[in-house]
């Protein structure tokens, strides 16, 4: 019987495939120990087609970075559809997002662009995947004090940094503790938002 041959990617869909091995190769061993040969392998293509796509692996590695950020922003953004309820759904849906992959694998990304920071391209990959978060967050505690139900002598601003901290403190417990403790993150943005609020009431996670 004759082998059908293996159709040939576009361009555009061997982008995706390599940002795809990347994403799970950087998450798993970390970017010093993520081989491009290995990412290459993964995407089922060769280390100079892969550098055809990106000319370094700093490149590439800023591309995942944004890349998942993107399917992670877009996740929040349909579980908010439709949300007039400032900070408060935002808490609500943690329980979900501490078991989504992405988010796992975009904490993971993000601790490790800390480290490599010096990097412009990372540094600059790294600043836009924290910043739309700290926007939504702080809009959403400004439409909260704007409606009475969040205090209103609290700077707001960084009321986003530190729901920065609580992402970046989540990704924190998740790889020393293990998958085990996300029913536990909750509780960090819950106790947040009761000191935020002008009448603090119970939000299950």
């Amino acid at each position: 019987m004759a082998v059908a041959p293996r159709q040939r990617l576009t361009r555009d869909e061997r982008y995706e495939t390599i940002l795809a091995a990347a994403r799970t190769v950087f998450a798993r061993h970390g970017y010093h120990r993520a081989g491009t040969a290995e990412i290459a392998r993964a995407a089922g293509c060769s280390e100079p087609m892969l550098y055809k796509h990106f000319p370094s692996k700093q490149a590439l590695f800023a591309a995942v970075l944004v890349d998942a950020t993107a399917q992670l922003k877009e996740r929040i953004h349909t579980m908010l559809d439709g949300c007039d309820k400032g900070l408060e759904q935002m808490v609500m849906m943690v329980g979900d997002l501490s078991h989504d992959p992405v988010m796992i694998e975009v904490s993971r990304l993000r601790m490790l662009a800390i480290t490599l920071a010096d990097d412009p391209v990372i540094k600059r990959a790294l600043a836009q995947s924290v910043t739309e978060m700290r926007r939504r967050v702080v809009g959403s505690v400004a439409h909260m004090q704007e409606m009475g139900t969040a205090r209103s002598d609290i700077d707001a601003d960084q009321i986003g940094w530190l729901w920065l901290g609580f992402v970046l403190a989540a990704g924190f417990r998740m790889a020393l503790e293990g998958p085990e403790v996300a029913d536990q993150l909750p509780k960090i943005p819950q106790t947040l938002l009761a000191l935020l609020q002008t009448n603090p009431q119970e939000v299950d996670g």
